[in-house]
């Protein structure tokens, strides 16, 4: 869930409970901040989901230049200073606040990032999240090439995997098939 600022109580609620039954969540910074009229959330930040995320956050502090994590991933537009209640910290800034958090909640946890993360940073922490899921890709990842399965209601399915590159691109399936899909094109794969 990116920069999710505004969430109703309801809204609220629903991600506690999907974490709270087994499913892992990924937070952006600055959410749950005001309720569903814009009014501020008491009692500290990340107002909403200070339990699901076990994190209290102090300060916001855009930012003008990129930030570096201990990790070497970047952070850039924002940061935040944080300290855990019950998450535990997974980077940090060279301060040593916490940029990157997991808190264990009910049968499952939240992710929580104080920043905006370069795109490997943030590949990296999806595919922690992915991982912990028990989620897998349905083809090897080719950039520009989207891939999803589509399940009917009767038992079949179908990956689409639609070309956004201007050059053809093969996809290679979780089950160890490949298919080439032209530039600009969408290739339906039944089963």
């Amino acid at each position: 869930m990116p920069q999710l600022y505004l969430v109703s109580d309801a809204g609220a609620a629903n991600l506690e409970e999907f974490a709270r039954r087994g499913g892992v969540v990924v937070v952006g910074p600055y959410s749950g901040i005001v309720d569903e009229h814009d009014r501020v959330r008491l009692g500290g930040y990340p107002g909403a989901w200070r339990d699901l995320l076990g994190v209290s956050v102090e300060e916001f502090f855009p930012l003008d230049a990129p930030i570096r994590l201990a990790s070497g991933a970047t952070g850039g537009v924002w940061s935040e200073a944080a300290r855990v209640t019950t998450a535990k910290v997974l980077d940090t800034y060279a301060t040593g606040e916490p940029a990157w958090t997991r808190n264990e909640f009910g049968d499952g946890s939240a992710h929580y990032l104080t920043t905006l993360l370069d795109d490997a940073a943030l590949a990296e922490v999806l595919a922690t999240a992915c991982r912990e899921a028990g989620v897998r890709p349905e083809a090897a990842g080719v950039p520009g090439v989207e891939v999803v399965r589509r399940s009917h209601p009767d038992g079949r399915s179908f990956l689409f995997a639609v070309n956004h590159t201007a050059e053809d691109a093969t996809v290679t399936t979780a089950e160890g098939g490949t298919v080439t899909v032209a530039a600009g094109d969408a290739v339906v794969i039944p089963g």
